[in-house]
């Protein structure tokens, strides 16, 4: 997988189709088809309950569907315990930290995992983790936890990341330096997918806007397009 970022070649898209998922007895997805960009900021907005965080969790495997594939053959033949090893960084919206472990044994643990990483002292710097090393998540704020799952993630140094709402509660400051960090991955070739309900703040930076409504996948249009509404 990793030899389609690498070289002249690079993937144009990843394409998954057709979703076809039903929950109680009800069609969430039928048939629906969603396109990803390398290289660019592909970010999924809808209403609450719109199936936004459904459609993650369809993505990592965690969720079995009644059909889907997908044109990259390594999302076809790995189990989502595999994927979340060799392809795709997933920052929860609640948690993806060991709450028994303080901040600096969650950040050992990732490293000893993935061991190709190279970031995590300069995450802990970004973001001012220096003085909560020898903390356990309970003792951090609902914005630190979500700083921690972030830079668990990102330390994981996988070709796809997706984050789910990674900017909610953050701080301004912190919340920019996650923008930075997501554009600069982007640009460097990983594929990025998040969730953001704060549109507003983000329509510029877009490359992707990936609108859902009532479980459809109703449309893509870029952030200049959406600017332009």
């Amino acid at each position: 997988f990793y030899t389609l970022w690498e070289g002249e070649y690079r993937m144009q898209k990843i394409e998954f189709t057709p979703i076809t998922f039903n929950y109680h007895q009800q069609c969430l997805f039928d048939h629906a088809t969603l396109i990803i960009y390398p290289n660019k900021l592909n970010m999924l907005v809808g209403k609450s309950g719109s199936g936004k965080s459904t459609l993650l969790k369809i993505l990592t495997k965690k969720i079995a569907v009644e059909e889907m594939s997908c044109n990259l053959n390594e999302w076809n033949v790995l189990s989502s315990d595999e994927m979340a090893y060799q392809l795709i960084g997933y920052q929860l919206i609640d948690a993806s930290y060991m709450e028994h472990l303080t901040v600096k044994q969650n950040i050992e643990e990732t490293k000893r995992a993935y061991p190709s990483s190279n970031i995590e002292s300069e995450l802990i710097e970004t973001f001012h983790f220096e003085k909560l090393l020898k903390k356990y998540p309970h003792q951090l704020s609902g914005g630190q936890k979500r700083i921690l799952s972030i830079i668990l993630t990102l330390m994981k140094n996988l070709p796809i990341i997706i984050l789910d709402e990674p900017t909610r509660g953050i701080d301004v400051n912190a919340k920019y330096e996650i923008y930075n960090i997501i554009i600069q991955l982007a640009r460097e070739g990983k594929v990025i997918i998040f969730v953001s309900s704060e549109l507003p703040e983000l329509i510029g930076m877009c490359d992707r806007i990936i609108v859902m409504h009532e479980g459809k996948i109703s449309g893509e249009v870029t952030g200049g397009e959406m600017n332009q509404k």
